[in-house]
């Protein structure tokens, strides 16, 4: 692979998960030389940094994923919107994924699929983060991601909102990777 995925996140939770998942998905892959996460402050501040990131980045053939909650916003005007931010700074190719409807919802897919085996899936209206209270990610510690990451299924996962960040950041996926 030449260059690196540089991963435009949202928060630092998302960060403390990919760097956990990301080695175990593509056995071999190294922080910092085959992946890089920038995490930011929130969407607002990752929406602020994008245009700025895309446009100065200068290091050969890195390649970018933005992944930012969808926390209730239309699904294709939020895509639309980050899309042409990336197509006005240079960087159309930018792959965009929007987690449904917030990271937690990755965590509780895969729970739900464990816990439906024991007969004890959560309703259709609960929200995820409510259910993950107990081991949510805050700013000042992260440890918990840290064991989600080294637990969520590498495969026929529960969550369908976690399964396009794997399949297109695979190896000879659209990333180019």
């Amino acid at each position: 692979m030449q260059g690196r995925v540089i991963f435009l996140l949202e928060e630092r939770a998302m960060r403390v998960l990919l760097e956990g998942w990301l080695p175990r998905l593509f056995p071999g892959w190294i922080d910092g030389q085959h992946f890089q996460c920038v995490p930011h402050d929130g969407k607002s501040d990752l929406d602020r940094s994008i245009p700025l990131k895309l446009s100065s980045w200068r290091i050969p053939g890195d390649r970018f994923v933005i992944v930012r909650d969808n926390d209730n916003a239309d699904c294709i005007d939020l895509k639309a919107r980050l899309r042409s931010l990336c197509t006005q700074h240079g960087r159309p190719e930018t792959l965009i994924r929007l987690v449904c409807q917030e990271l937690e919802s990755w965590y509780l897919g895969d729970l739900n699929r464990r816990r439906a085996r024991h007969g004890a899936a959560l309703g259709a209206g609960e929200k995820p983060l409510g259910e993950l209270e107990g081991v949510r990610c805050r700013r000042a510690s992260c440890g918990n991601q840290h064991g989600l990451a080294r637990t969520l299924e590498l495969t026929d996962r529960g969550s369908k909102a976690s399964k396009p960040l794997p399949s297109s950041t695979r190896p000879g996926a659209a990333l180019g990777v």
